[in-house]
């Protein structure tokens, strides 16, 4: 949205410009930490999760809806 107003030529809040940029800059440094922490579990968390998700099956401590 801002890139259209910008587009018109509006005179826009140097504050108000310098939030939706850093907002921006934020957004996409939190997605970048969001695809590193499912690399992680992927990678690294994943065996561990499912013989744990395994041993509770057998022993009947896990619920499944179906």
């Amino acid at each position: 949205m801002y890139d259209k107003l910008r587009e018109f030529e509006l005179r826009l809040p140097r504050s108000e410009v310098e939030e939706v940029d850093a907002l921006r800059e934020n957004w996409f440094e939190l997605m970048g930490l969001a695809e590193t922490v499912r690399e992680v579990l992927l990678k690294e968390r994943r065996g561990a999760f499912q013989q744990e998700l395994d041993k509770q099956v057998k022993v009947g401590g896990i619920y499944v809806c179906g």
